[in-house]
């Protein structure tokens, strides 16, 4: 099969996936049109002329993308192309259902969630797809390296959420209802409330008390505040379990865009630059002898990129409690899971504390992304449904 890739978004993903396909015997074209994305999914008309003038010179029998985009769905329509695309966020940054019934579409979510809901539209092109990861790739970073050898370490970002900003723009009685979700949230894993508790009462009655200065131009949706209300959580279970394991073991930080707030807080802490994805995070995860994974609060069942890249380095995936990790791997044997930062803390102190389990619970995470997590599988199915 003649497939045309188009990177609209600089995916971790995409080499894996190009490598892949070509490895199992398709042509690859691939087209890097990043540079003309804008915030605007629907309506790029310079994007929109670049890809149909892509697609045609290609020749292909399908394109793909890692996320949906309808710009590019809506130009395989028109040319009667196969149109494939792998969310790899959630949730989907898709203000609607726009251009995502077309039959042209193969749309594939790694958060089940977002697929049920998508179906629950009378979407019939949608496809539950747990991601991948290319474990051939990490097996030359699987050794010792001093410059990333630590206790405990954690690869990614704090999150600054909007949340801060939208609720210095409510009413009093808004900001104590939303103070008390978050802080009950706070406490509980496995459900997300506002999914439940941001009624269409709660939306009209901040969207109609809002004292914006008519700075928010339109209502505040309810998935906006949903989205920012677990960044902020989740910002929160960050910066609190780093800050008390920091005062335990020795913990590295690799990221950046730390605010002056949260490095006050995070004193102990060694705080590094970001790493690169390709060559230097396999180091970090293979080197460090727990590897946290605090996971998006508001997805609850896709396994993120990131936990499957810790295990594909043999390191020792350390999440919080997570209703997709649970139902894939064994707690306990294969990862790690904790359900609250204190519990975390004396989870971290035992298992630094019994090396030999450490090690073995780390390498049966390693067999089981190699053996079903792999990337030909995945791009098998995808491409089984045209």
């Amino acid at each position: 099969m003649n497939v045309c890739l188009i990177n609209l978004l600089n995916s971790y993903i995409d080499s894996d996936v190009i490598l892949k396909l070509r490895e199992m015997g398709h042509h690859v074209e691939v087209r890097d049109l990043s540079a003309l994305k804008t915030d605007d999914m629907y309506q790029n008309g310079k994007l929109q002329d670049e890809v149909e003038k892509t697609i045609r010179s290609c020749g292909c029998d399908a394109v793909y993308t890692s996320n949906f985009f309808p710009i590019v769905a809506r130009v395989c329509y028109k040319l009667n192309k196969n149109y494939i695309s792998w969310q790899y966020d959630t949730p989907p940054n898709l203000p609607t259902d726009q251009d995502m019934d077309y039959p042209t579409n193969r749309i594939f979510f790694f958060n089940a969630k977002d697929c049920e809901y998508y179906k629950g539209l009378g979407i019939e092109n949608v496809y539950y797809l747990p991601l991948a990861v290319n474990c051939d790739r990490r097996k030359q970073y699987h050794r010792y390296d001093r410059q990333y050898d630590t206790q405990v370490s954690l690869v990614g970002q704090l999150y600054n959420s909007t949340f801060p900003m939208l609720r210095n723009l409510m009413s009093e009685k808004d900001k104590g209802y939303l103070d008390g979700l978050i802080e009950v949230q706070r406490n509980i894993y496995g459900v997300f409330l506002p999914d439940e508790l941001l009624g269409e009462d709660i939306m009209s009655h901040i969207n109609d008390t809002i004292d914006d200065g008519g700075v928010i131009t339109k209502p505040i949706s309810k998935k906006q505040l949903s989205y920012s209300i677990a960044t902020q959580v989740t910002h929160f279970d960050r910066v609190l379990l780093l800050s008390l394991l920091s005062k335990r073991f020795q913990t590295i930080l690799y990221t950046n865009n730390v605010t002056d707030g949260d490095k006050a807080v995070l004193d102990q802490i060694k705080l590094k630059n970001p790493i690169d994805y390709n060559t230097q995070m396999p180091l970090a995860f293979y080197n460090s002898r727990i590897n946290l994974c605090p996971i998006l609060r508001n997805n609850l069942y896709g396994i993120p990129l990131r936990a499957l890249d810790v295990m594909s380095c043999q390191g020792l995936l350390f999440a919080n409690y997570h209703c997709g990790l649970d139902d894939a791997f064994e707690d306990g044997k294969e990862i790690v899971m904790y359900h609250s930062a204190e519990e975390a803390v004396e989870l971290v102190g035992y298992y630094l504390n019994n090396e030999e389990l450490r090690m073995k619970i780390a390498q049966n995470g390693y067999v089981r992304v190699l053996e079903d997590y792999r990337y030909e599988d995945r791009l098998q199915e995808m491409l089984a449904t045209i």
